[in-house]
């Protein structure tokens, strides 16, 4: 029998990919998790003589546990591939600490399962409205969510279970109608689903929001050293841009069509 064990959380796609144990390089493991019942272990290893093997295992999801009983095949001839050759023999047990070797593009695993990009609608009770938008949730414990009604919120974020909470700065992007005001939110959060719960704008907007993460961009433990780096947008229909600064540090700093300059905690904010 053979189990592959993810102590932090349970068994999901994000697993897949290249493991090893650094102390023993030479050997490793190839995990494809099939379905959220299913996953293919692959063991590229050697046989007690020294001749290189691999060990095959088609195993059960239960929690943060896959068992199955694994198997070495011997005596298929190469160049022939004669299935009638091939010998199925029993693997033992034990037990191997393991370290991701490489992972599917996209597909990336951390410590921290909830951080990516999520995107969907604000729903106002205020103005009686639904308003796109989207939210980045760093592995940090940063947030940043923008409202396309001209509004935008950057605070702290934490999950115990399933609950998401936060509570940060909301700014208004509208030079006709500036306002700072505390942001409490909180919620749901299902890891590379979706988020969902309610927020409100002290003395401001309230409402609730429903965001699902966005499956091209959405990357498990995204760091901030990946995203850094400098951006524009533009608002196709005014043909004002925007431009934004996110360090490594995970600092950010932006200016907008109207002159005016935001900093990553909010401090900041300056007509020119």
């Amino acid at each position: 029998m053979v189990s592959f064990d993810a102590t932090a959380r349970d068994i999901d796609r994000y697993l897949s990919g290249s493991w090893y144990n650094p102390q023993q390089a030479g050997h490793g493991f190839s995990v494809e998790v099939l379905s959220s019942n299913r996953t293919l272990i692959y063991w590229y290893v050697y046989h007690p003589d020294g001749t290189p093997t691999f060990i095959i295992a088609d195993g059960i999801n239960t929690g943060n546990r896959v068992t199955a009983q694994a198997y070495y095949n011997t005596g298929m001839i190469f160049g022939e591939f004669d299935p009638a050759d091939r010998v199925q023999t029993p693997w033992g047990s034990g037990s191997i600490s393991l370290t991701r070797l490489a992972n599917i593009e996209r597909v990336q695993c951390a410590p921290n399962p909830y951080a990516g990009l999520y995107t969907g609608n604000f729903y106002s009770q205020t103005l009686n409205q639904v308003i796109p938008g989207f939210a980045a949730i760093a592995p940090n414990g940063e947030f940043a969510a923008i409202s396309f009604d001209a509004m935008a919120g950057v605070g702290t974020w934490s999950v115990s279970g399933s609950n998401f909470s936060g509570r940060g700065i909301a700014v208004s992007a509208d030079p006709g109608f500036t306002f700072r005001s505390n942001l409490p939110l909180s919620g749901q959060i299902s890891p590379g689903y979706a988020m969902w719960g309610s927020y409100s704008v002290v003395g401001g907007d309230r409402g609730s929001f429903e965001f699902y993460a966005v499956p091209e961009l959405y990357r498990r433990g995204i760091s901030l050293a990946e995203i850094a780096g400098n951006y524009t947008a533009e608002n196709l229909v005014s043909g004002g841009k925007g431009t934004a600064t996110i360090s490594a540090s995970g600092h950010i700093s932006a200016s907008d069509a109207f002159g005016c300059s935001y900093q990553g905690n909010c401090q900041s904010r300056t007509l020119s």
